[in-house]
């Protein structure tokens, strides 16, 4: 009698769960951040930044990027190391 009546009070325990969880998701979902994202050259191997903040990918994960072009690996990682720029998309040499 009891397992009957745990599998008829899942669905209620499950629908009370989902109505305490949802507003948190929601809430988290609008939060954006902000962050700058630092690229060397007008290269396309680095036009993978640009076509995800075009195609709206970065702000549908909350985040509003700002694309610095920085002349340079040696300033980028200045930057990096520096705490203004969080992010850097740099390449190895082919040496």
């Amino acid at each position: 009698m009891e397992a009957l009546m745990s599998r008829k009070c899942l669905p209620t325990l499950v629908l009370i769960s989902t109505l305490f969880v949802l507003p948190t998701v929601i809430h988290a979902a609008q939060t954006v951040t902000s962050l700058r994202l630092l690229y060397p050259s007008f290269a396309g191997s680095w036009g993978t930044a640009w076509i995800a903040k075009e195609a709206g990918y970065f702000s549908n994960e909350g985040l509003d990027v700002e694309l610095i072009r920085v002349g340079g690996s040696t300033r980028m990682v200045a930057a990096l190391l520096g705490g203004s720029a969080p992010i850097i998309q740099a390449g190895a040499s082919a040496a």
